[in-house]
């Protein structure tokens, strides 16, 4: 048997037990979140090692389930040309964006860990959600639109527990 198995309660679990984790590797870094951005050593304690540490402990949890190549694999379903109009206008977007930034007050440090850590972020959050919650609720034999509701609710709840307990956090401490 496969650890973790099919259960979609397991998978909703698994994502809870990821954000926890996540929050307090965040919290022993001594980096406020209201802060996490200030400096590029912020950004890199209080942001790309606790999602390094947590992405790495996903990969191992994925690999140890057998899920990994899976989660590493996934092919839309969805293939239409106009899919593309939203990303292409949310990059054009970034792209703008990054043409104005100050990079000469920024600094390479800083871009460096913003980087590592939003990608880190991006791929963590693939993986959780899309490469194992997804597969987890399919295989449950869920109809694609409890799978998309399901999975949706997940990711929202998490980035919104992320974002609350956090800031409660912050502000009790201070």
């Amino acid at each position: 048997a496969v650890i973790g198995g099919s259960s979609v309660l397991v998978g909703i679990l698994v994502c809870v037990a990821y954000v926890a984790l996540l929050i307090g590797l965040q919290k022993a870094s001594g980096v406020r979140y209201d802060q996490i951005t200030d400096s590029a050593d912020t950004m890199r304690k209080g942001v790309a090692i606790p999602v390094a540490v947590c992405t790495t402990l996903l990969v191992a949890f994925l690999a140890l389930t057998g899920r990994l190549s899976a989660a590493l694999s996934y092919e839309p379903r969805a293939t239409a040309a106009w899919l593309w109009v939203l990303p292409g206008l949310l990059a054009l977007g970034i792209v703008l964006r990054l043409l104005r930034a100050p990079w000469r007050q920024v600094g390479a440090r800083y871009v460096l860990w913003a980087f590592v850590g939003t990608a880190l972020v991006g791929l963590s959050e693939e993986l959780l959600v899309r490469g194992y919650l997804v597969d987890v609720v399919q295989a449950d034999g869920r109809a694609p639109w409890m799978v998309a509701l399901v999975t949706s609710v997940v990711f929202g709840v998490l980035h919104g527990a992320l974002c609350s307990l956090t800031r409660v956090n912050d502000t009790a401490m201070g």
